[in-house]
């Protein structure tokens, strides 16, 4: 059976304590254009069936879930929260220091350009689009974990722990705040030979590694854009690529959100971002 697609609104929540917060969510996609999807933490059995029956589809980090489709209904409860997720997880609902936005973009950076774990706290905060204030915490936070050493040699102890908390920390957090948008392209292989902006757009996901490996055909595309070009750079496509909005296109366009010198020369984005999105995209297409 071929892979089923559905578009979601999504809600992204770090944890959900009660029936009152399950339904409060409800009542807001009465608004919204697209079933609500609700990624968080962890659902105990009692509000996964809350959400059940209240028609939430909802999807967690141990692996609860709902999806009902046209033809498709999965669901599984009942797998209980295991360490890692409870660390992840504050026990206020509110994301730890290291699964906050700003959190999130300067981890991006030093997992990406690692020797800038010992620049300068400006150079850091530049690099990652942060307050300056903001560098320090995320130490403190890092060093806290386990993940971190040292004060003026600093060094990242665990990058692949820290890559996995950033993995599921990017989709919940991160990526509702970066400006998603789909687009529908006239030229299916407009990639091919499409000019993006020096040191503006960048390459992502499919394309990206098309572009690496020159053995892929990719049926889907994502840009990151630097926000204050975002508007010309849609603007040039539209009219060169018969760019057009289209909730299920096949061109996604998202915010950049780094300042790093090597991938601005390149025009492919750092590796790490798209890879994490799977976390979100798997319920999209999955298998009969």
């Amino acid at each position: 059976m071929s892979g089923i697609s559905q578009s979601y609104t999504l809600a992204a929540r770090g944890r959900i304590k009660s029936r009152e917060d399950v339904r409060a969510i409800v009542a807001k996609g009465a608004t919204t254009d697209f079933p609500i999807l609700l990624a968080t933490s962890y659902l105990t059995p009692a509000l996964a069936d809350e959400c059940v029956e209240q028609g939430l589809q909802f999807i967690d980090l141990a692996g609860n879930l709902y999806v009902r489709t046209p033809g498709r209904y999965i669901l599984v409860t009942c797998r209980p929260m295991n360490p890692d997720i409870k660390r992840l997880a504050s026990r206020s609902g509110k994301p730890a220091i290291s699964a906050s936005v700003s959190a999130l973009r300067m981890i991006f950076v030093l997992l990406s350009a690692q020797e800038l774990v010992n620049r300068p706290y400006r150079e850091i905060a530049s690099s990652a689009g942060v307050a300056l204030g903001t560098v320090g915490s995320v130490f403190d936070d890092l060093r806290e974990r386990g993940v971190l050493a040292g004060a003026d040699g600093r060094r990242l102890l665990d990058p692949a722990a820290l890559r996995e908390a950033w993995t599921i920390n990017y989709p919940l957090r991160l990526l509702p705040k970066l400006n998603v948008q789909r687009f529908g392209v006239g030229d299916p292989l407009w990639w091919q030979h499409a000019e993006l902006p020096a040191r503006q757009a960048w390459r992502s996901g499919k394309v990206a590694a098309a572009k690496l490996t020159g053995q892929l055909r990719p049926a889907s595309q994502t840009l990151y854009v630097e926000p204050a070009a975002r508007p010309a750079a849609i603007m040039a496509l539209a009219k060169r690529r018969r760019l057009r909005a289209d909730p299920a296109g096949t061109l996604e366009i998202i915010d950049a959100f780094w300042h790093l010198d090597e991938t601005r020369m390149k025009q492919l984005t750092p590796p790490l971002p798209e890879a994490k999105r799977a976390v979100l995209r798997f319920w999209t297409a999955l298998p009969g």
